[in-house]
């Protein structure tokens, strides 16, 4: 890293929140059947994950439904889970997940919205 007087800095200047994340922040996941769909992230700067129903739906207004992803994921230690609404989805067509909470260490569940 160039400092202002043009020398380099050392790797222990560096503030540790600003090191890149090693494989600890990888958000782990396995597809359970061929109707799953791989998690996307919207660009690389998206906070989270874009998750996909595996099957089709059609869910009433003000009608509940558990809808499958048929993936399961692993979340990064020292990191959790949270499923939340898309903004965009959210805002124009009053779709919330209920805000569910997730502490997956390993791929013991399968993921449902």
């Amino acid at each position: 890293m160039p400092c202002s007087d043009g020398t380099e800095a050392s790797a222990a200047a560096v503030s540790p929140a600003k090191k890149s994340r090693t494989e600890e922040g990888v958000l782990r996941f396995a597809k359970l059947t061929e109707n799953a769909t791989t998690p996307t992230r919207g660009s690389s700067k998206a906070a989270g994950y874009d998750l996909y129903s595996a099957y089709d739906y059609s869910i009433g207004p003000m009608d509940k439904a558990i809808v499958k992803t048929d993936i399961q994921i692993a979340v990064p230690h020292g990191c959790y889970g949270r499923v939340a609404p898309r903004s965009g989805l959210a805002a124009k067509h009053f779709i919330d997940v209920g805000g569910k909470l997730l502490v997956l260490h390993d791929l013991s569940n399968f993921l449902q919205v």
